[in-house]
């Protein structure tokens, strides 16, 4: 029984991780907001509108950074694509929110 073995120089893209990244701190940061504003029963102020705020920057930034991603030649786009597609959600996710009024 032959095996073959093919070893590739290829890499992850430095972008796709960096959108990775963001989109898991994005996460994060949201997660903590929405927990926060629990324990305060909603009565937050404004301060957690501007974390909300600051993720969506981010997502947005990791999203535009993870389409760029696509665009480095000879790389694995596995980062880039699991990137792509948390910071696409969270994008969703605050349209729903902002769209419902919730």
């Amino acid at each position: 029984m032959k095996k073959n073995y093919m070893f590739s120089s290829k890499k992850h893209s430095l972008k796709g991780i960096i959108s990775l990244l963001l989109g898991m701190v994005a996460v994060i940061i949201l997660i903590a907001a929405i927990y926060i504003s629990y324990i305060q029963k909603g009565k937050t102020g404004f301060y957690i509108g501007i974390v909300g705020l600051l993720t969506i920057i981010i997502a947005v930034t990791g999203l535009i950074i993870g389409i760029r991603s696509f665009f480095e030649e000879d790389k694995y786009y596995l980062t880039s694509k699991i990137g792509t597609g948390i910071n696409s959600i969270l994008l969703l996710y605050w349209m729903y929110i902002i769209i419902s009024g919730n």
